[in-house]
């Protein structure tokens, strides 16, 4: 774990330390690992369902592709679900809601709203 101790020549000159002079302020605690802890909180509340559903409604994407997309851009979201679960409960949602999925040869998923 690094800390505040800086390496230098035996030649070289040292002096006393002088507050007024230093470039930057002086931390009790240099190394805060708050930080660390608010970072993955953030991006553990990153849901998955509007990246999802952008990707399902825009079309284009295969499975394969969407599940890769969303591991990209919610990693830290995604760690330890299922995410072809939640995209199958995405578009099981989305049919009861009266759209259509509809995949082309390439099996590339598409939502559709059905025509009335």
């Amino acid at each position: 774990m690094p800390d505040n101790r800086l390496g230098v020549p035996a030649a070289y000159p040292l002096q006393a330390f002088d507050q007024e002079k230093a470039a930057w302020e002086m931390r009790t605690a240099p190394y805060n690992s708050r930080s660390k802890k608010v970072k993955g909180r953030v991006a553990q509340n990153k849901p998955l369902a509007p990246i999802i559903d952008a990707m399902l409604l825009a079309g284009g994407h295969t499975m394969q592709g969407i599940l890769r997309e969303v591991r990209r851009r919610a990693s830290a979201a995604s760690r330890g679900k299922d995410l072809a679960a939640n995209v199958r409960a995405r578009m099981v949602s989305y049919t009861r809601k009266g759209w259509q999925v509809v995949k082309d040869d390439e099996k590339r998923v598409k939502l559709v709203q059905k025509a009335v």
